[in-house]
């Protein structure tokens, strides 16, 4: 294969950093809904679905898993969300802008999104940024709880959306977790690991990413995802 046709994108620390904006969002959304002081550098979310975030919440404070108190959790998550994005530094991350605009703009190319986020918090983090309407497709928290079941809904979205088949293996899933390799690697599709986060190169390499940067902005990128900026 010269080049992948289907890009899927995770969105935290790949895209986008809300500079702890979900993270606060996240203590917030504890204590309204479940009463519980927390904070999320106790807990391994690094990759997770927001509705898994919220099961792991309630586990380590000791609580029942209480569905009806998840739903509330993850309401008053998306509800403290926007406001928690001014008060950082949120940005988009070096490379994005350039690579998901060639994308959205190469004939025979798709791209859409492969991430833990609810659907409702990934529209409001990336339209914080004018980057939402880049993605016509994708897989959320919304669809399951565990992301290695996110890459098969996703394709079938894609091929749905444009009425043809996109080959997992001319799929690359781009993320900065080693939960974007795993759930590449569950599906059939070739992996771009971005270091951009709490991941090393050499952890990338030994969970078997297909190519590894240090950022979007490494021309390496560029040229695995099959785009030209000629």
């Amino acid at each position: 294969m010269n080049s992948p046709k289907l890009l899927l994108w995770d969105l935290d620390e790949t895209l986008i950093s809300t500079d702890g904006a979900g993270e606060r969002a996240f203590e917030r959304a504890a204590l309204s809904a479940f009463g519980e002081t927390i904070s999320m550098n106790s807990i391994d979310y690094s990759g997770q679905t927001d509705r898994l975030i919220g099961i792991l919440i309630q586990r380590s404070c000791n609580l029942a898993e209480d569905i009806f108190k998840l739903e509330q959790f993850l309401e008053d998550f998306l509800g403290f969300l926007p406001e928690e994005l001014p008060r950082g530094n949120p940005r988009v991350l070096p490379g994005v802008q350039s690579l998901t605009s060639l994308a959205f703009q190469t004939e025979g190319m798709a791209q859409g999104l492969l991430t833990g986020n609810l659907a409702a918090g990934a529209n409001i983090k990336l339209s914080y940024f004018g980057l939402w309407e880049r993605f016509s497709f994708g897989a959320f928290a919304d669809d399951a709880d565990e992301r290695d079941h996110l890459g098969p809904i996703a394709l079938q979205r894609a091929n749905d959306l444009h009425g043809m088949s996109f080959p997992p293996e001319q799929t690359v899933v781009i993320g900065d977790t080693l939960r974007d390799i795993a759930c590449a690697q569950a599906f059939g599709a070739r992996s771009l690991a971005v270091a951009s986060g709490k991941c090393s190169q050499e952890e990338f390499r030994t969970a078997g990413a297909d190519c590894v940067v240090d950022s979007l902005e490494d021309e390496r990128a560029c040229d695995f995802l099959g785009l030209s900026s000629k």
